[in-house]
């Protein structure tokens, strides 16, 4: 019967060739190197590492990965401890004595948010593992509201996907007045409804415009409308049934205006597509486009190159049966 040898531990090399390995390493890859044996660590670094700002970072991202239930923050370069809870709300609750910038995605149209260590523990879900993080489903919800001040009925959904290492979001919210109040429903979507993002909303305009009119775009209603001489002329303003793409921040959306016959009054719908990117850092220009009003992203000359206007929906549609089509607008 064959003896299988013993592997050779690396205190058994010659130093001078351990010293040689060590000065070609990169400063948090001499960290883990050092990690692997406490009685290596004390021989060859008698006096602690110094590491960047840089190297810890990336030293515990390393951490982050391979221990359970850690998380690392960019914002403040720290690990937390995190665990989840079953109440609805409630999936993530970040434990660290340090203070932490809870940066979130706040649509400007609702109260809701997905805070960033939200958004990272999916995705450490999705590159290391269940003990890592959040399923993508946990980003799911479903919201009825009504706004106090002006009587809007607000209905609102949203769905996540990762498709090559990037997180979409897709959103749908469906607005009325019970009532038909057209000067409060108008007061609604003007002040925070009617927006697609932060930089822009249903009225802006597609920047290459085209000969097809807004009554053609209005006239996609539902087939039991009043004629169009009726519309509302904030309704009639908007960019209905067009792709729209905001040229800061990665956002798709479409407009549907629709009419009840049953209940007498008009309702707006808007599908929106988001790609947040790989959600690496908070720091990243996909993600602070997304999160922080008035944000600056690259040129619409350099967008396009490569997310060229519907490219969000397009790609949200690759997890579906049937690919949607790139016939959209840079809008604003």
């Amino acid at each position: 019967m064959r003896t299988l040898k013993k592997q050779r531990s690396t205190l058994k090399l010659p130093p001078e060739i351990i010293l040689l390995i060590i000065h070609y390493l990169p400063t948090e890859s001499v960290l883990s190197f050092t990690l692997t044996c406490r009685l290596f660590y004390i021989s060859f670094f008698p006096k602690s590492l110094i590491l960047s700002p840089l190297s810890k970072s990336i030293s515990l991202t390393m951490l982050e990965r391979d221990i359970p239930y850690l998380l690392y923050c960019p914002e403040c370069i720290t690990l937390h401890s995190w665990q989840r809870f079953s109440r609805p709300g409630g999936l993530l609750a970040i434990h660290s004595k340090r203070p932490c910038s809870k940066t979130a995605f706040r649509p400007p149209f609702i109260c809701g948010k997905i805070t960033y260590q939200h958004i990272r523990l999916v995705m450490n879900h999705h590159l290391y593992g269940d003990s890592h993080g959040l399923p993508v489903h946990t980003l799911s919800e479903s919201r009825h509201w009504q706004c106090g001040a002006t009587g809007v009925d607000f209905q609102y959904s949203r769905q996540a996907r990762i498709i090559n290492n990037n997180l979409f979001l897709i959103t749908n919210q469906t607005m009325h007045h019970p009532t038909n109040d057209t000067i409060q429903f108008e007061k609604y979507l003007r002040v925070d409804g009617g927006r697609i993002c932060y930089h822009r909303n249903i009225w802006d305009t597609p920047r290459y415009y085209s000969s097809i009119s807004q009554l053609t775009g209005s006239s996609k209603l539902h087939d039991k409308h009043p004629p169009l001489i009726s519309l509302p002329k904030f309704l009639m303003d908007a960019q209905c049934g067009r792709i729209l793409s905001c040229p800061v921040c990665l956002t798709d959306a479409q407009v549907s205006i629709k009419w009840s016959n049953k209940f007498k009054r008009w309702s707006v719908e808007m599908v929106a597509w988001r790609q947040f990117g790989d959600c690496r850092s908070p720091f990243d220009l996909q993600w602070e486009s997304m999160t922080i009003p008035g944000s600056e992203g690259p040129t619409e000359e350099l967008r396009a190159q490569e997310h060229p206007p519907g490219i969000v929906r397009y790609r949200w549609s690759k997890g579906d049966t049937k690919l949607s089509d790139m016939n959209s607008y840079f809008v604003g």
